[in-house]
């Protein structure tokens, strides 16, 4: 089964003007979203249904999106909202709720790498947080299958788990939906938004509960292209299965 979920507000039906000239199709593309692939999710065939129409109970539900999104505030509606469903959270990016996985840190110790270099002040920018980052993704892209296991089997409700673009290979994409079938909850916002946005937190280094509007940035056209083409990318590795 797959869900569109999107944040909620309305939105201009056209994206703002600067100084009064036309603003390059490139970002009309990001404001609008229009080059995303929606038809494939439409046509993709409801998971786990038996001939009888019947379905069984999903193991497992994703909030797959990218980051500034609203992944977080849908998150905390799920927690609120659900009393048979468990907000689980960023599990893969290394920053899952321990309440919502008891045991997870004593199972898989290296899942706090990233939370432990964060604790100890590194930041993205700082020397070593590449080669510390790419650790910790070739653990959760090695071991994703037997996470998973431990995090549906560590409480009785269903877990929801967010899941953003870069933090798996596909081919760790694919086993997490090939050997789960989970159901698929997309959230998208809208390409200039959600990258503005992302300016903005990267550069300041604050992305949870602090404001970031005053925060000045500067962007081009070729890299809103890059940053649409590649959530088109996302959206077609998830169509895909």
């Amino acid at each position: 089964a797959l869900a569109y979920l999107a944040p909620a507000g309305s939105l201009p039906s056209k994206p703002p003007a600067e100084g009064g000239r036309a603003q390059p199709a490139s970002i009309q593309a990001a404001y609008h979203g229009e080059r995303h692939t929606t038809p494939a999710f439409a046509q993709r065939p409801a998971m786990g249904r038996s001939g009888s129409g019947a379905r069984p109970a999903p193991r497992l539900r994703i909030l797959a999106s990218r980051a500034r999104s609203g992944t977080n505030a849908t998150g905390d509606l799920i927690r609120i909202g659900f009393e048979d469903v468990r907000w689980v959270g960023e599990l893969y990016g290394g920053f899952p709720s321990a309440a919502a996985v008891p045991g997870i840190d004593a199972e898989f110790p290296w899942l706090r790498t990233l939370a432990d270099a964060r604790d100890a002040g590194l930041t993205p920018q700082s020397p070593g947080w590449q080669a510390t980052s790419d650790g910790f993704r070739d653990k959760v892209n090695g071991q994703v299958v037997e996470l998973t296991k431990f995090m549906i089997s560590a409480r009785p409700e269903v877990p929801v788990v967010k899941l953003l673009n870069g933090q798996l290979t596909a081919g760790a994409v694919g086993a997490l939906l090939e050997g789960f079938r989970p159901d698929l909850l997309v959230l998208r916002r809208r390409n200039l938004f959600s990258y503005i946005s992302w300016l903005r937190a990267q550069g300041r280094d604050a992305w949870i509960d602090v404001e970031t509007t005053e925060h000045q940035i500067e962007f081009d056209a070729d890299d809103v292209d890059r940053y649409v083409r590649l959530g088109d990318q996302w959206h077609e590795l998830l169509a895909s299965h």
